[in-house]
This record gives structure tokens, C-alpha cells and sequence, in this order.
């Protein structure tokens, strides 16, 4: 098999990976809180290809051919547009920085904040999810006016009971998402206290996903029809090579 035909299919693999971030991203454009998702290619020495390690979807090649790999997805962190939405419990990030819930499997964050109470009085958020406190620990309201502040501060009936545990990372693009708006950090990342000059909360507001519905699907048009290319191209190398073959076994 080629060189040619390798780098073909290695590039429609990519087309592939980038087809489904794409519609993802775009599915997602109501989603509150939702950041949207790229898919970085590298090019690779043959040499340098593994079959475990991180890599996604991988080629071997055979006599120095390159081909561009699809190695890795990263999170888009750009702010996504704030909106009023008038529910006391929806609270908008405005800055960097996500709100800490807690999990089965852990602490996880995301800038998803429509919260609500359950029926104990505990504050949840997305996926039923208890919202975590700037101790760590979930936040208990007794019946009250709950309001919150630019700060973080929870209050009840004006009296403070608590306040949200507000952390950023020094590369958000590396979070990795754990369904539409919740994300798990690296194992050698560690969440930071936001920068109070940076971050302020904007209660009574909702953060809109950062993903553009028009460039959304501009991009997935673009993403078909460049797989559309890759697979034509794959078709005519496979034509090729068996042309050359019924030419070399005709000469026999």
C-alpha cells in the first residue's frame, strides 16, 4: 500500500474526529455554561507513532510518509455571552474561573450556574450535583429569600449563610468535559482561588455557551465536504494501485 494512500486515510480519520466535535459543538449552542470543544492535528514522524500513549486515531506508515494524526481535543475557555434570565438562582461567571460541584466520582467544575433546591435545602446544580462551598463542603439554606452576591456570598433572608467555592486553572483549555457542562481537571492540575479583580459572579443571570450557531455550521459544512474530498481521494489512489497491479501482472 502507498504512502499516498496512508496519508489519505490518516487525513480522513482526522475529517471524522473533527465532523463529530463539530456537530457537538453546535447541538450544544443552548446549552448554559457549555464551552465548545477543538480538535487539535499534528503531523507526526512515522517513527514516533505508538499504539497507546494518548494518540488518537493513529496510522503506521511505511518509508518516511507523514501523516497528520488526530491527537488530542482541547476546551475552548473564551467567555460566553451573559443574559438575564430573572430566576434568583441562576448565576452567571464573569471572568475566569468555574463553580465546584460535587460528584460521585469527585470534585468537578463548571460555569453552569443554575442552581436550585432540593428538597432538604440543599444547593444543587447541574446534573442534581451538590454545589460546594468555599470549605469544600455542600451548602445547606434554611427556608428563606437565598440571594446571592458579586462575591459569592450566599444569603437568607439578607443574613449570610455560606459562600460558593469560586477556583480557576492555569490552563482551562485542559479540563476535559464529563458530559455538557461539567468537567474533571488533569490529575497535575490543581484548582486556584479566582482573582476577586478578575471574577465577579452576576446573579440573576445565565453564561450562554461560547459556540456561534452560524460559524457553528459554516465549520460542519466545511468539515463534510473536506471528508467528501478525502474520500474521493482515497478512490482514486485505491484506482492507482490497482491499475498498477493489473499492469505488473499483465507484464508476467
Amino acid at each position: 500500500m502507498t504512502g499516498a494512500l496512508y496519508a489519505v486515510v490518516s487525513g480522513g480519520l482526522a475529517a471524522i474526529e473533527r465532523l463529530e466535535i463539530a456537530t457537538n459543538n453546535l447541538a450544544n449552542v443552548n446549552t448554559a455554561g457549555f464551552k465548545a470543544q477543538q480538535l487539535l492535528v499534528e503531523a507526526l514522524d512515522p517513527g514516533a507513532i505508538q499504539t497507546s500513549g494518548g494518540f488518537g486515531s493513529l496510522v503506521s506508515t511505511p518509508g518516511g510518509t507523514v501523516p497528520a494524526i488526530a491527537y488530542t481535543t482541547i476546551t475552548d475557555p473564551a467567555q460566553g455571552s451573559v443574559r438575564e434570565s430573572g430566576n434568583p438562582f441562576d448565576i452567571a461567571i464573569s471572568g475566569p474561573g468555574f463553580f465546584a460541584v460535587g460528584t460521585p466520582n469527585g470534585e468537578r467544575y463548571t460555569r453552569q450556574g443554575q442552581f436550585h433546591l432540593g428538597p432538604d435545602g440543599l444547593l444543587l446544580g447541574p446534573g442534581n450535583h451538590a454545589v460546594l462551598g468555599e470549605n469544600g463542603q455542600e451548602i445547606h439554606l434554611p427556608p428563606g429569600a437565598v440571594t446571592f452576591d458579586a462575591s459569592g456570598g450566599v444569603s437568607v433572608d439578607d443574613t449570610p449563610v455560606g459562600r460558593l467555592r469560586l477556583v480557576r486553572f492555569d490552563a482551562p483549555e485542559r479540563l476535559v468535559p464529563e458530559g455538557t457542562a461539567i468537567y474533571a481537571a488533569p490529575a497535575d492540575a490543581a484548582p486556584a482561588d479566582v482573582d476577586p479583580g478578575e471574577t465577579q459572579l452576576v446573579p440573576g443571570s445565565i453564561e450562554l455557551a461560547n459556540v456561534d450557531a452560524v460559524q457553528g455550521l459554516l465549520e460542519l459544512i466545511d468539515v463534510a465536504r473536506g471528508y467528501e474530498a478525502y474520500m474521493q481521494a482515497m478512490r482514486q489512489v485505491d484506482g492507482t494501485i490497482e491499475t498498477a497491479i493489473a499492469q505488473v501482472g499483465g507484464t508476467n
